[in-house]
């Protein structure tokens, strides 16, 4: 304590502390003044040498040495201040702080990678030619003509589609209309982030169908409300529920219910689905309690190559359909094909020509049935569909 008192009478004198600031050095004799006692209560009395050094005590007092340590005063506002952070988070559990979960997408795209490997929507009966051209920045037509197919009459389809500005908060507009005098529309508006709703009327001779749909998305799930052709008149609808959640990385669950009412009968449905994403593929399923399985796997190969391949069967009546698919992206063409266990074999083939400009070759054939075979081209200028 003596050298102490020593060091800290020589740091005051060296500082400048009783010479800048009077204040400060009647505060640090003060502060000698109380610690003395204990200082001295601490130091041995059993020799006179220590009662000699006793004198030194009063300007021994840690003073100084406490002066320069009051800076580190501050760092109790630090304390003060991670304190309240702990409760924030320590109600949740461990893996959800340690984990950011993803987004899993909704419950009706679940198989959407292994369906967009196969060709079924591109197939073409006959001949078809689709022209795009932007009528304004926001408005762009659609015409689209399809002639000599087997399956399919001479049509001819006129379409619309309406984006507004970002900025402005104005909904999707989408209409077709054809020769047959069928009309669908479709209206979508982004009311927030995470609320986004869809109006879609279609029209065919004397059926019709209005179908509502409401998404929620959250950070790491997603749901969905749909209502089917509500009428308050009869009191019949159809309303379908869904909710798919994310827990964990790589696995996604959920769960779809409907409800059927109308006509003096009801009917209601249940089914559960999955996904589980790795590296290069994704497997997914569905199941009911009514016997329905579904289970696709999506293979992604590398980035131009992928293969797909789905299980469809019902326990109940005990039929199933496998169906095989691969897919070649290429820098100028894409090509896809399907194989099924019922004897049907697909193919399209897509080569892009130039900017907006592609020419389609589409085939099927069922292995099973006479005659039962079609072929098919279409040029495809303005990136139409």
């Amino acid at each position: 304590s003596n050298r102490l008192a020593t060091y800290a009478r020589r740091l005051v004198v060296a500082r400048g502390f009783r010479r800048r600031s009077p204040r400060r050095a009647r505060g640090i004799e003060a502060l000698t003044r109380q610690q003395t006692p204990a200082a001295a209560a601490a130091t041995p009395t059993t020799t006179p040498a220590t009662s000699m050094a006793s004198p030194a005590a009063p300007a021994a007092p840690v003073a100084p040495a406490a002066m320069p340590a009051a800076p580190q005063q501050p760092q109790q506002p630090a304390e003060a201040s991670s304190s309240p952070a702990a409760p924030s988070s320590s109600w949740l559990p461990g893996w959800m702080r340690r984990v950011r979960l993803p987004y899993p997408g909704s419950f009706e795209s679940l198989h959407q990678e292994t369906k967009g490997t196969f060709p079924n929507s591109q197939l073409i009966d006959g001949v078809k030619l689709g022209l795009a051209k932007p009528a304004s920045q926001h408005l762009q037509v659609t015409h689209t003509f399809t002639l000599g197919g087997r399956q399919q009459p001479a049509d001819y389809h006129f379409s619309a589609t309406y984006v507004g500005a970002p900025d402005e908060g104005t909904p999707v507009l989408m209409g077709d209309v054809d020769t047959a005098g069928n009309v669908m529309a479709n209206c979508i508006h982004q009311w927030s982030r995470a609320v986004k709703s869809k109006v879609q009327l279609q029209l065919a001779g004397a059926q019709h169908q209005l179908t509502t749909d409401l998404d929620y998305r959250g950070a790491d799930f997603s749901a969905n409300l749909k209502a089917i052709n509500p009428n308050v008149v009869d009191g019949s609808a159809i309303f379908v529920g869904n909710y798919l959640q994310s827990v964990s990385e790589r696995v996604a669950l959920g769960v779809e219910g409907m409800y059927q009412f109308g006509n003096g009968m009801q009917q209601s449905g249940l089914s559960f689905g999955g996904r589980y994403r790795g590296t290069q593929g994704t497997f997914t399923g569905n199941a009911s309690p009514t016997g329905g399985v579904m289970l696709t796997y999506h293979h992604r190969v590398n980035e131009k190559v992928a293969v797909a391949t789905e299980l469809e069967c019902n326990l109940l009546s005990r039929q199933s359909l496998v169906t095989v698919g691969y897919e070649f992206d290429l820098r100028q063409a894409n090509f896809k094909g399907q194989v099924d266990s019922g004897g049907v074999i697909a193919a399209v083939l897509e080569q892009k020509m130039a900017p907006g400009v592609s020419f389609v070759l589409t085939g099927t054939i069922d292995q099973t049935k006479a005659n039962a075979a079609s072929f098919g081209f279409g040029l495809l200028l303005g990136g139409a569909q």
